[in-house]
């Protein structure tokens, strides 16, 4: 691989790995304590509903090609006792009168990071600890639920392990579509903060 290549994969790794999802953790953090009783306007949410839609469609197409590595992985990233869907996922589908049965607050919260991720730092060096529940959704043969309708973080979370593995030309393909599911985490939380619902001028 070419140094310029290089540079490219790390640059895509920090933005994706690290600075993504640190963005998402910032905005949960910043929504209104009873943001689940809050739902987007009809028309708003019709339109987000369309997009995530596309942008799920276009990442999982796009990574079609590495899904030898769930594979040989197992889902370990489904091996987390927490809700994939967040309170982002739920305006959506609350707004479009399909209110989620489970979704989670904990997943982008900050104080459950930090104990997930030590939790998982003394399992890995003593290997002590029991093994987590799997996703309620999660079957032998993968996930059981159609693509469009996972989870916004299922779609757009990459381990460091698939992230090393995506060419270059892949990562400027998926740059567009993660963008895109940001950008809906962001309007859902601009019409968090917006009493009418309608989210304001960005």
């Amino acid at each position: 691989m070419s140094l310029v290549a290089t540079v490219k994969k790390i640059k895509f790794v920090a933005r994706w790995y690290l600075m993504y999802n640190a963005r998402l953790v910032w905005l949960q953090a910043r929504l209104p304590k009873d943001a689940d009783k809050v739902c987007l306007v009809e028309s708003d949410v019709a339109g987000l509903e369309r997009r995530r839609r596309g942008a799920q469609a276009e990442i999982f197409d796009r990574v079609l090609k590495y899904g030898k590595l769930c594979a040989e992985c197992g889902g370990r990233c489904c091996q987390e006792p927490v809700d994939r869907y967040t309170i982002f996922d739920q305006y959506i589908h609350g707004g479009l009168g399909r209110p989620l049965e489970n979704y989670s607050g904990r997943i982008y919260s900050l104080p459950w990071l930090l104990a997930n991720g030590f939790r998982h730092a003394v399992k890995r060096v003593t290997g002590i600890g029991k093994e987590p529940p799997p996703c309620r959704y999660l079957s032998p043969a993968g996930c059981r639920l159609k693509k469009e309708m996972r989870p916004m973080l299922c779609a757009s979370w990459f381990c460091p392990k698939y992230l090393r593995s995506i060419s270059p030309e892949d990562m400027l393909l998926l740059a567009r579509p993660l963008k895109e599911i940001e950008n809906i985490h962001r309007e859902i939380y601009r019409s968090s903060r917006n009493p009418n619902g309608n989210p304001p001028p960005a």
